[in-house]
């Protein structure tokens, strides 16, 4: 979707520090276009690494578990020129994402460098230390 929109207004994230029960660890990424309206969630079910979280957000890839993680982003629309909090836009309670920033060595800026770059890998390295344990 960056392709089509551009650098995203804002990038929400939320992970979990270790796999869940079921041996999957969710990982939810938000691109938020404010002035268009719109935004796309993403899930995927990411990997741990050591001390590092990585979600990758590769086109076409079949996930094992299609009921978690569907294939494609949901997307929210709204009045184009409205501004919407994250807590609107998700709209699910105590469901908290953070800032791209915030939890990644990366800004919207850059991460839409990076997946728009087709010799970079689509993914997301996060320490899995800022994460809460499931």
């Amino acid at each position: 979707m960056m392709t089509l929109y551009g650098v995203p207004d804002e990038v929400w994230v939320k992970t979990f520090s270790e796999l869940l029960p079921g041996e999957v660890l969710p990982f939810r990424l938000i691109l938020v276009y404010q002035e268009q309206g719109i935004s796309f969630r993403y899930y995927v079910d990411a990997v741990r690494t050591g001390e590092t979280v990585t979600a990758c957000f590769e086109p076409g890839i079949e996930m094992d578990r299609p009921d978690l993680f569907p294939a494609g982003p949901r997307i929210y629309l709204w009045e184009p020129g409205q501004h919407k909090t994250i807590d609107e836009i998700v709209n699910i309670p105590d469901e908290t994402y953070f800032p791209l920033e915030e939890k990644t060595s990366l800004t919207p800026e850059t991460l839409y460098e990076k997946f728009t770059d087709p010799n970079q890998s689509p993914c997301i390295d996060t320490p899995a230390d800022l994460w809460i344990d499931p």
